[in-house]
Formats: structure tokens, C-alpha cells, sequence
């Protein structure tokens, strides 16, 4: 039951670094939806003054992320990242149309489905949210000035006052477009340089590996694997002396590895040669 429950809470993993970054914000932020909609359903049900209306939309919105939980574990990162931000839009814009009215609480929940839609998905899905969640602020305007959206949560904003939310509005999908952008041009630099050094790497005809300050593999060639019998996940993470060693030069070699990355000039290891340890057991 505990495994379940904590395959179930954490975010898939795919092979691509740029993914597994994006599924890990989206779980993140779905779960924090889904707990906030969980306690918001359970105070408005100890309040008799809370609307019947808070109690439907938390309870739904917390129904519709268990779901959105579910497509996310199954890998569905675009759709996820798209029925997300769609769920915020939603959620607050009923918020606007049922009682509150263009208020500070409301306006928020946009911002925040700008955010995320800029963070998870393309320029054009990001334009798009912006129009629509213009347009959605206009008309609520347009139905509290014509008396067709009646609140008592304060006076109605200036036009001047909605001019400058959706400005920032826009502004704010402009800042997150051109950071998102950035990173994404570095993290796909970086992935050709990473790429380009592992090409090197595996046409050397020497095993050739990379250890952390932990001992744990984080790189290997071609040549590596092939010695040792095992594919480039299973032995990626793991503790190379204590997995790819044998027992009897374990000891010394993590002697002489800990000196190594001291680097003392006066115990500094010039070289270590040891036995490794195949998938085979030779």
C-alpha cells in the first residue's frame, strides 16, 4: 500500500532531462492543487456561511486533478499540461462569474494559468491563454458595469484599472515566454555538447567512466558497457566500487579514490589499477 502510494505521488520519468523537469513541476503543482481543493472542500463544509457553489468547484477541482494525476503517470505530459492550465482558467473563471466579480482573489488564479502555460507548453498555446483570459476579464467587466454580474465584494475597478491588469497580464506571458525560450535554447545546447561528448567517448577503445564525489557512475562509453555486460541505465547511479568491484579490493581503492578527490599534494594518487567486477560474475 506505501509503495502504491508513493509510485502514485511521484512524477514519471522519461529519458529526455528537459521531461523529466517539466513532469516534476507538473506534479508538483497538481498535487499542491489537489491537497489545497481537498482542505478548501473540508472548511467550507465546517462554515455554514460558505457558498454551495465553493464546495461543488473545490470538490470538482479536486476530482479533476486526481485524474490529471492519473494521465500524468501514464506519460501524457502534453495533454496534462494542457487540461492543467485549462482546469485554472476554469476553476477562476467561474469564481469571476458566479459572485467575485474582477477582484484581486480572481485575478490571481489567471496569472497563474499564464505562468504555468508558459512554463509547460509552446508560444502559441501561451498566446492563445492570454486571449482568452482577456477576453474573459472584458466581458466580466462589460457584466458588472451592465448589471448582469452583481457582487457586493467592493466597487467595480476603473476602466483605467482593467486596461492595467490586462497589460500586465500581457506582460507577464511576455517575460515567461522569453525566459522559458532562453532556457530552453540553453538546455538544448547543452544536450548537443553532452550528445557530442558521448560520441567521443564511445568511439575510444578504452572503458572510460565518470564518478561523482559519491562514487556513483554518472558517465560511461560504449567500451565501458560492453566490458561489463550491463546497459547504460543499469549501471548509471550506481555505486561503482561497491557494485563494479571486486570484494577483496573494495577497501583500497576507496582509499585511494577519497585521497584522490581530497587533493592533497602531498597523498595525491598518481594512478590505481584494480580488477573490475562483469554482470557475470568474471
Amino acid at each position: 500500500m506505501k509503495t502504491s502510494l508513493k509510485k502514485f505521488l511521484s512524477a514519471p520519468v522519461f529519458e529526455d532531462e528537459g521531461k523529466n523537469r517539466v513532469s516534476a513541476l507538473v506534479n508538483n503543482v497538481v498535487l499542491i492543487l489537489m491537497l489545497s481543493s481537498a482542505l478548501f472542500f473540508l472548511s467550507a463544509s465546517f462554515a455554514r456561511t460558505a457558498s454551495s457553489l465553493i464546495r461543488v468547484l473545490s470538490l470538482s477541482i479536486f476530482f479533476i486533478t486526481i485524474s490529471l494525476k492519473f494521465l500524468l503517470n501514464k506519460g501524457r505530459l502534453q495533454t496534462i499540461s494542457i487540461l492543467l492550465s485549462i482546469a485554472i482558467w476554469a476553476a477562476f473563471t467561474t469564481l469571476i462569474y458566479s459572485f467575485d466579480g474582477i477582484r484581486d482573489t480572481t485575478i490571481t488564479g489567471y496569472f497563474l494559468a499564464i505562468v504555468i502555460t508558459g512554463l509547460l507548453l509552446s508560444t502559441e498555446v501561451l498566446v492563445f491563454f492570454v486571449i482568452l483570459c482577456s477576453l474573459s476579464l472584458i466581458y466580466a467587466y462589460w457584466a458588472e458595469v451592465n448589471g448582469l454580474l452583481i457582487t457586493s465584494l467592493g466597487p467595480l475597478p476603473s476602466p483605467i484599472d482593467l486596461v492595467g491588469v490586462l497589460l500586465i497580464l500581457s506582460t507577464t506571458a511576455i517575460l515567461v515566454g522569453l525566459t522559458v525560450h532562453k532556457i530552453r535554447e540553453a538546455d538544448q545546447e547543452t544536450r548537443v555538447e553532452r550528445n557530442k561528448a558521448q560520441e567521443y567517448l564511445n568511439i575510444a577503445g578504452s572503458i572510460i567512466i565518470a564518478l561523482d564525489t559519491d562514487k556513483k557512475v554518472s558517465l560511461i562509453n560504449k567500451m565501458g558497457c560492453g566490458v561489463l555486460g550491463y546497459s547504460e541505465e543499469e549501471i548509471i547511479g550506481k555505486d561503482w566500487i561497491d557494485t563494479f568491484l571486486p570484494e577483496e579490493v573494495r577497501e583500497q581503492t576507496r582509499e585511494d579514490l577519497s585521497i584522490f578527490l581530497a587533493g592533497k599534494e602531498n597523498t595525491l594518487v598518481v594512478a590505481h589499477e584494480n580488477p573490475i567486477l562483469t554482470k557475470d560474475g568474471q
